[in-house]
């Protein structure tokens, strides 16, 4: 990032927080929902003791880097989460759910060492803005070898989605 960039991203945490927002479910659960930048179907999803009595976490993802970041943090630390049903919309400036699918395909562009353990690597293939994330190979390849992803992007259809929810956690 460039230093007008790092200023505007501290600015804008001031101006406009933005809490991390995640509810976890099931710990025995190997499905995990992230609903995007769809605040009001993160709501609906974790307010639903039958949701969350399925599925292992359901979260929201606003961000091409740090959020991608906490999302691999966290997989890599559950194993046991397998399958990550990708629903809501994408927020249009960060694309974050963009993001997150090159990654699984494509993996990142090494930035630095040969051995990718450089402090920022670029997901590879992305258009975001700033698709740089400081996750760990070990992260990214259980991510991307020990994860699958169920792609409804810009899905909020709450039947739609409970029906997946009901197919992968059978």
């Amino acid at each position: 990032m460039d230093a007008i960039g790092d200023a505007l991203g501290e600015l804008c945490k001031i101006i406009l927080p933005i809490r991390p927002e995640l509810y976890i479910g099931n710990p025995e659960s190997a499905v995990a929902v992230c609903t995007l930048s769809d605040i009001a179907l993160l709501g609906d999803l974790a307010s639903d003791p039958g949701v969350l009595g399925r599925v292992n976490i359901v979260g929201r993802l606003l961000s091409e880097n740090r959020g991608i970041d906490a999302m691999l943090g966290y997989l890599h630390d559950n194993p046991r989460v397998r399958t990550v049903i990708v629903c809501g919309t994408d927020g249009a400036g960060h694309r974050a759910g963009h993001s997150l699918l090159m990654l699984h395909r494509y993996g990142v562009d090494h930035n630095g060492d040969s051995d990718g353990s450089s402090a920022a690597n670029r997901i590879s293939r992305s258009r975001s803005p700033e698709p740089y994330i400081t996750a760990s190979p070990d992260q990214v390849g259980h991510f991307r070898r020990g994860t699958s992803i169920v792609d409804m992007t810009g899905n909020s259809d709450r039947t739609e989605i409970l029906g997946c929810i009901g197919r992968y956690c059978a």
